[in-house]
């Protein structure tokens, strides 16, 4: 009996000890310590950079990233070691707890005890020191966020010689001459590199490409006009849906063309040899123009349609639409020229007396014809026959005060010498109306999208009622379900964004989405987007599955029964109540709140009904 005992214990021992070794993979030890080793040795050259007195713009934005890139890294490793930790836990926990009372315990299960217990001390040690890193690197990259902070503000709020010095236009007009003589030379320069090393051959492909897409457009363009026309002269309605996806394809069409015909003729310039070092400057500098140019016309063109007020989205009449088309061409053309004319003049080491001049003329133009952009916009009569028809972006008028105090800060910079102040309020009110503008586009689309598809009436509607069972008045209440979840989307992306263009870099949204991607500790909870979508889908399930359990018990049970009418509603609004119950447990379960946690609620809340019911 007692040599039994002896073999159970043993192969309870080994069991155990199986057991815990299989709770996670050994090598996790040696992989995390050369991660550790990386990210102390990445984040150490990175913070001996920061010492660095001299640092541009550039620099400060990459060595945030970097820093950025190694607390995200630390952060996501240390939450990789909860699991294994967890498991060790578990492990340990199954043992039961060692002897108290001077028994001796059997060697095999003390020594997968010592050896949990080692393994789960190592693995909290590492994830200390993830920890340690992340805290470290925040702290770095705020001391960068500093220092870029400083020097925006140094750059911005400069104040150097106002508008009305006839000094400043003098050296602007040196620097343009110098500029141009700059520009000669170095196109000068590139021809006879290029005709002495370059390879003609290499541009013969560029004609070709051109011909194919010069074809492929006008085939798209009769296309299209085909498809206006027939809009314009049928006497049907048009809907929201399809006016505004004509915005959104003429959008996505012009991207999509622009990729297609200037990366085939970038390719074979570099092929051939044409693009050296000096003139890439050059000619990223025109394909910038370019492309921002035509994707502003585009979107404008298309919300104003001058030819085809039937299209139009915006509330402006035939004149109106043409003014605003223009102006918002003009207004890219100039913004971006002003730009790119800065990066070469940087690129020539223009001085910097020039820099201010081009930056003081642009940001003069640009305020004006915002200005008259916004006064073709306040008094115009408007659309002639709606016909009834939504219009959107009407509430833009309501901004118009902002605006014309906007420009008026702008030219009163101007005016006392803040020449990048007010240079930078005209570009950010340009970049902040066409982010806006195209963000409201697809949230537009998105909405009447939505909104179409889960009417009733509509093939859509029929075929969730038809699949689920729903009502038409469900399927209402689905569809605003899906119109509310599309508005919280659009503020989710689109408030960021905003905040962004005015004070914040990218590298600043990047780790708010990566802080929320690692999920927000809210007491014992660590709410992420992976556990809220989770809740969701159970919630959602749980909801058809218990209109699906009710259809089948209304046809397949009740209806075959002879009780009242009354109770068999009873019984389908009782079984509806405890399905969604149990969903909502099981959903609250998922999200890490016990169901002892439930039990107490729910006790709570039926003693609470309890008192109430007793009237």
């Amino acid at each position: 009996m007692r040599a039994a005992r002896i073999v159970l214990a043993a192969i309870c021992a080994c069991f155990l000890f199986l057991n815990a070794a299989q709770a996670f993979d050994q090598t996790i030890f040696g992989q995390n310590e050369r991660t550790l080793q990386e990210l102390r040795t990445t984040l150490a050259e990175t913070s001996q950079k920061l010492l660095n007195p001299v640092l541009t713009d550039q620099e400060l934005t990459d060595f945030r990233a970097t820093l950025e890139q190694i607390r995200t890294s630390a952060a996501e490793q240390s939450v990789n070691l909860l699991s294994p930790l967890a498991e060790v836990d578990k492990q340990i926990a199954s043992l039961g707890p060692p002897p108290s009372d001077g028994h001796p315990e059997d060697s095999a299960v003390k020594q997968t005890r010592a050896d949990l217990t080692a393994s789960r001390d190592k693995l909290q040690s590492i994830k200390s020191q993830y920890d340690v890193i992340a805290v470290a690197a925040e702290q770095a990259a705020g001391r960068a966020t500093v220092l870029q902070r400083e020097q925006f503000y140094d750059r911005v709020f400069v104040q150097t010689r106002s508008i009305f010095s006839p000094s400043l236009w003098a050296d602007t007009w040196v620097g343009l001459r110098t500029m141009v003589e700059g520009l000669r030379l170095l196109i000068g320069n590139w021809w006879a590199d290029v005709s002495a090393n370059g390879n003609p051959f290499g541009l013969l492909l560029i004609p070709v490409l051109l011909v194919m897409l010069g074809v492929t457009y006008r085939i798209g363009d009769e296309w299209t006009r085909r498809v206006l026309s027939h809009y314009v002269s049928t006497t049907a309605k048009i809907d929201d849906t399809a006016r505004i996806w004509i915005v959104v394809r003429g959008l996505i069409t012009t991207i999509a063309l622009l990729v297609a015909l200037i990366l085939p003729i970038h390719l074979a310039l570099e092929a051939a040899g044409y693009l050296t070092p000096r003139m890439m400057m050059l000619w990223t500098a025109l394909v910038a123009l370019i492309s921002v140019t035509l994707v502003y016309h585009v979107v404008a063109r298309s919300l104003s349609a001058p030819r085809f007020p039937e299209l139009r989205l915006l509330d402006l009449d035939d004149k109106a639409a043409v003014r605003f088309s223009s102006l918002v061409t003009l207004i890219a053309f100039i913004a971006t020229l002003n730009t790119q004319l800065g990066l070469v003049a940087e690129g020539l080491y223009i001085g910097l007396n020039y820099s201010i001049g081009q930056s003081a003329a642009a940001a003069v133009i640009l305020l004006i014809l915002i200005a008259i952009t916004v006064y073709v916009l306040r008094n115009q009569s408007g659309l002639i026959n709606p016909g009834g028809r939504r219009v959107y972006f009407n509430w833009i008028s309501f901004l118009a005060p902002l605006a014309w105090a906007l420009i008026t800060a702008g030219f009163a910079a101007l005016a006392l010498g803040y020449i990048s102040l007010a240079d930078y309020i005209a570009h950010q009110v340009i970049r902040t109306a066409m982010v806006l503008t195209v963000l409201l586009l697809f949230y537009y689309l998105a909405d009447a999208a939505v909104a179409a598809s889960f009417d009733p009436q509509s093939t859509v509607g029929s075929f969730i009622r038809r699949v689920t069972g729903f009502g038409e008045r469900a399927i209402e209440r689905i569809g605003l379900l899906f119109r509310t979840a599309v508005d919280l989307v659009f503020l989710i992306a689109g408030i960021p964004l905003l905040v962004i263009i005015w004070t914040l870099t990218w590298v600043d949204f990047r780790g708010l989405l990566n802080s929320l991607t690692l999920g927000v500790q809210v007491g014992s909870l660590q709410i992420s987007p992976a556990l809220v979508l989770s809740v969701l889908a159970i919630l959602v399930i749980g909801i058809i599955a218990t209109k699906l359990f009710n259809t089948w018990l209304d046809r397949r049970i009740l209806s075959q029964t002879r009780i009242d009418k009354g109770v068999q509603d009873s019984i389908l609004k009782g079984a509806s109540y405890a399905g969604y119950i149990i969903a909502a447990g099981i959903a609250l379960a998922t999200a890490g709140l016990g169901f002892s946690n439930l039990a107490i609620m729910a006790g709570a809340l039926g003693v609470g009904i309890g008192f109430g019911l007793q009237g």
